[in-house]
């Protein structure tokens, strides 16, 4: 098979080629550049990207490299206006030496993929380390976000792609030219060094740009990049800084947040001279990002100084940089190509080469993160010849996000002009606004859940299975009876939504349920068997045992075989894949231990089972035991349901050379 050809190995490539590569798809990553970022460029892995990486990287990798998010503050002119606090993850603490030790306990990106069963629970290990045991489960076991720099993103994927599937980037290497086969069967693609000095000609199977927004993909394939460009002169500098009270002496601050940065806090003000922000750089201590909308306050060259006087005259800041590490300015564009899919499917766009827009709420890069792995494993089961629609499959990673990124575009824009406000009556309205809208929960709630990516869901698509049936009996019962985290995500674990994150127990020790997900390479996708649907599955397996005996006692005997009652099986593969198949207890079976404790761990091949220590993820499947959730290799759930829904959602999607089911 010719391999698939990744241009761009920033975030979006990085994790394009390595689904494409966990699937085993042969694929080639190209960079115009020499060696990757070292600077921290974008800031923020949201919840929905720690969900969608999970697969391949523990969410516990990246509290080894960031700092979770835990709220966001907005001022005017310095002056705090609201604080949106969102939860801690379970065993944070704000004890920075504690959190180092947790940390140090999770594995490297690479090791997170050798070790993909230990992360998952499945030897009793937990995947990284907490502080003391949660008494209580968290409906969002995941943090809503963690800060991490970019260049520790690139190089967690850059080392995955090495050590676990022996791919390296092929840097200082450019795409000159393509063109898709008459056929359509391939893409001849023409690459050079970057100085032009040597060329080559590869044939590819697919061609993914993943080359950012200056994209020579786009470029070469001639489509408009629809959209304006916004006039305003964006400032940005990363600084080491310390505290200092004498250097904003005119000012005396009224509350923590407004005089010195706070750690994992986010820091947002319109002042007169124009919007700025304020983000700490993750675990890189003593340093923040600073982005200031200057236009012409600052019409020179940006300098530290320039800086200092921003933060020092127009906001309440005790901050002294100190050295300034990276100095820059942009200018904020919003546009959107029509399609992603071009050369009838065989040239598709990803990430910024696909959409551009404000940074406002750091979507650009997790949007483009979440398009690499909706992408890349439809494209594995198209370049196999295992996708029941054949090369149409694709069509579906238009369908899906093509729609997300033009809501991103319209809310990052909205967001960014909310706060860019300058008139001082419209700034006064503002601030006594968000004042009161950040005290009501819900509405807290909803503004979290844009920026975290919870509100995506595909349940609409043409690849999510029909919804499961409302509860009734006993199901319908227990939701009246449910405590207020049940109600909370009670039926979220339905197809076209992301599936829960939700805290479990594994090893005695709480996680986000998003560790079922972690798979080694060759897996691809997961089956979740709730309490109750692996002892259906032993006992399947023993049913099947006894009617093998059967026959072979009667074609001893010379007699016919009785007919047994058929019953549908739980499936073990994904096409020519097979599917990593994980069990959940619930804490009643794991507590007795005992004959139904045992038969669950035997479903498990003896290994230890994830319990559903707090109820959570029976009550996001609506309080339906027995049921088996299966998982997309993009953290999407694509059908809930007993063997015939999720065998069903299979054999409609997914050519096997054999039969799918164990």
């Amino acid at each position: 098979m010719d391999p698939v050809l990744v241009v761009g190995a920033g975030p979006v490539g990085l994790t394009a080629a390595a689904f494409l590569a966990h699937a085993g798809t042969p694929v080639r990553i190209i960079d115009a550049n020499a060696a990757p970022t070292t600077l921290s460029k974008a800031l923020v892995l949201w919840r929905r990207s720690l969900l969608t990486l999970a697969p391949l990287i523990p969410p516990a990798y990246w509290h080894s490299v960031g700092e979770p998010v835990l709220a966001a503050c907005f001022a005017d002119n310095g002056e705090l206006a609201a604080q949106l606090q969102v939860p801690a993850p379970p065993g944070y603490t704000q004890q920075p030496h504690l959190n180092a030790a947790a940390a140090a306990a999770a594995p490297s990106a690479s090791e997170a993929s050798d070790a993909g069963d230990a992360a998952a629970g499945k030897d009793g290990q937990a995947a990284a380390a907490v502080p003391e045991q949660q008494q209580c489960g968290s409906v969002h076991a995941l943090p809503a976000g963690m800060l991490v720099v970019q260049a520790d993103i690139e190089g967690a994927l850059v080392t995955l792609l090495r050590d676990s599937y022996g791919i390296e980037v092929q840097r200082n290497t450019s795409l000159a030219a393509f063109s898709v086969a008459e056929d359509s069967s391939s893409v001849l693609c023409t690459l050079t060094d970057t100085d032009g000095s040597n060329q080559q000609q590869l044939r590819a199977s697919y061609l993914v740009g993943c080359d950012g927004g200056r994209s020579a993909v786009r470029k070469l394939l001639g489509v408009q990049f629809a959209g304006t460009t916004l006039d305003q002169r964006w400032l940005l500098g990363d600084f080491r800084y310390e505290v200092d009270a004498a250097v904003n002496a005119a000012h005396t601050p009224q509350h923590p947040c407004e005089g010195s940065l706070q750690r994992s806090t986010l820091f947002i003000s319109p002042t007169d001279v124009g919007l700025m922000g304020l983000i700490p750089l993750g675990k890189r201590q003593g340093q923040v990002r600073v982005i200031w909308n200057a236009d012409a306050h600052c019409p020179g060259e940006p300098t530290m100084q320039d800086f200092q006087q921003l933060l020092s005259t127009h906001t309440r800041q005790q901050m002294r940089l100190t050295e300034a590490l990276w100095l820059s300015e942009f200018k904020i564009n919003e546009r959107q190509v029509q399609s992603y899919l071009h050369g009838n499917g065989r040239v598709l766009l990803a990430g910024d080469a696909a959409h551009i827009h404000s940074p406002a709420g750091g979507l650009g890069m997790n949007t483009g993160l979440q398009d690499a792995a909706n992408l890349a494993w439809k494209l594995s089961l198209v370049a196999a010849g295992e996708a029941a629609a054949g090369w149409q499959l694709m069509d579906t990673y238009q369908e899906e996000r093509h729609p997300v990124g033009a809501h991103v575009i319209r809310m990052s824009g909205l967001l960014l002009r909310a706060n860019a406000l300058r008139n001082p009556f419209v700034r006064f309205v503002r601030k006594w606004a968000l004042r009161s809208l950040a005290a009501v929960p819900a509405v807290a709630n909803r503004m979290t859940s844009a920026m975290t990516g919870d509100n995506i869901c595909y349940s609409h698509c043409s690849l999510a299975a029909a919804a499961p049936a409302a509860a009734g009996g006993a199901a319908a019962r227990a939701s009246q009876t449910a405590t207020a985290a049940e109600r909370q995500v009670w039926g979220c674990c339905k197809p076209g939504a992301a599936f829960p994150v939700v805290s479990i127990q594994v090893g005695g020790v709480e996680q986000p349920a998003a560790v079922l997900l972690l798979s080694k390479p060759g897996c691809f996708g997961t089956l979740v068997l709730m309490p109750a649907a692996q002892q259906q599955q032993q006992q399947q397996q023993q049913q099947q045992q006894q009617q093998l005996q059967q026959q072979a006692d009667a074609a001893e005997g010379g007699a016919r075989p009785k007919a047994g009652q058929q019953h549908a099986a739980w499936p073990s593969s994904w096409g020519h894949w097979p599917l990593d198949v994980v069990h959940v207890s619930d804490a009643a079976a794991s507590a007795a231990g005992g004959a139904e404790s045992d038969a669950a761990a035997g479903a498990a091949g003896g290994a230890d089972v994830a319990v559903d220590a707090w109820g959570l993820l029976v009550a996001a499947v609506a309080g339906r035991a027995g049921v088996g959730v299966l998982v997309r290799p993009d953290g999407i759930v694509a059908a809930v349901g007993g063997p015939d829904e999720v065998n069903g959602w299979l054999a409609k999607h997914v050519v096997t050379s054999r039969d799918a089911a164990a």
